[in-house]
């Protein structure tokens, strides 16, 4: 796979076609694939890392994070996502398998630390936001329930049990909004 260039060129597609999702989602597997394979070696998957130019091709399209319309109006790259996903696979990996020392020249290079301190550590903070502003926590930290389960289930019970009996106590009492009724 690494002698055939084939990644370089679906990362060449990815930045060329920045909204198409199937190269990205396509792209991403096969990453995924060889890198999460625990059959493959350290020393193959920072050769695919090298000969595809991974981390300095994500940096590059990082680099143009946000695409401007006609109207002037801002938005997020159509690739970005793909960008995020996959370069937190690398980081990950990366820290994993101890790559930095067998392809110094992409993971410990200038481009790849400063994409990875400022563009790729603020998506991920903004992608554990929720809408309301508020930070959820990440998925390797451990979540306790505040309140258990049974309680809260109880609770939820109680409130259906109070708004059936109101609904029925309006129906026995004749009080009814149906538009329905016969003309």
């Amino acid at each position: 796979m690494s002698e055939t260039k084939i990644l370089a060129d679906l990362l060449l597609n990815v930045q060329a076609y920045p909204w198409n999702n199937v190269v990205q989602v396509k792209t991403l597997s096969i990453f995924e694939e060889i890198l999460d394979n625990t059959t493959n070696t350290e020393a193959y998957k920072a050769e695919v890392l090298r000969e595809s130019n991974a981390c300095l091709a994500l940096a590059e399209m990082a680099s143009q994070a946000n695409y401007q319309h006609n109207s002037e109006r801002v938005i997020r790259n159509g690739y970005m996502g793909f960008v995020v996903k996959l370069s937190n696979l690398i980081k990950r990996r990366a820290e994993v398998d101890h790559l930095s020392a067998l392809i110094p020249e992409q993971l410990q290079s200038t481009e790849w630390r400063l994409f990875v301190q400022g563009e790729l550590d603020q998506s991920n903070t903004n992608n554990n936001k929720s809408l309301g502003g508020h930070s959820r926590s990440l998925p390797d930290e451990e979540e306790e329930e505040e309140t258990p389960i049974d309680v809260n289930m109880e609770r939820i019970m109680a409130r259906f049990n109070t708004y059936s009996q109101l609904m029925s106590q309006n129906s026995y009492s004749g009080t009814s909004n149906d538009d329905d009724d016969e003309d």
